[in-house]
């Protein structure tokens, strides 16, 4: 694995507003998630040489994750999802097919406004600084690093 960062970040904006309708991952649609979800990390996983390059492979890896991930749905399909687990946002992704269109900053901002709206404080993230995209959608969106992790291979003796 290459030396990356992880850069842990405090929302510090604004109250937050959204009208995206947004559903519990369901049962039957895990199969699509994982597909969905290992799509969107794995370059970033190839590039940082993160073994096994995809996360999940079965539905089993998600018992006890499943009610706190939520899922944008167009045509049928997922285009999109975001974890909450406590005050921490988590694997916000857009399916490649659903990309550059604003959807990422939809699924931020519903993220955060549910947080606000259940009195969650404070509101954090993770980003690896890889992932650039990511890292300015949350800087503009209101989101300030307040702690930096430094990640690689531990060097053998």
């Amino acid at each position: 694995m290459k030396a990356f960062q992880v850069f842990r970040m405090r929302y510090s904006g604004n109250a937050v507003f959204s009208a995206l309708s947004m559903e519990v991952l369901q049962e039957a649609e895990i199969p699509a998630y994982i597909c969905v979800y290992n799509a969107c990390f794995r370059p970033m996983r190839e590039a940082l040489e993160c073994s096994p390059t995809d996360f999940y492979y079965t539905a089993a890896q998600l018992l006890g994750k499943r009610e706190q991930i939520y899922v944008l749905k167009e045509a049928g399909e997922i285009a999109g999802s975001v974890a909450i687990y406590g005050n921490e946002i988590d694997d916000l992704v857009v399916a490649p097919a659903y990309q550059g269109r604003g959807l990422g900053r939809a699924l931020l901002a519903w993220a955060v406004a549910r947080m606000q709206a259940e009195g969650t404080c404070p509101i954090t993230l993770s980003v690896v600084d890889w992932n650039v995209r990511a890292l300015t959608l949350y800087r503009d969106f209101g989101f300030e690093t307040f702690e930096t992790l430094q990640i690689g291979r531990k060097e053998s003796s």
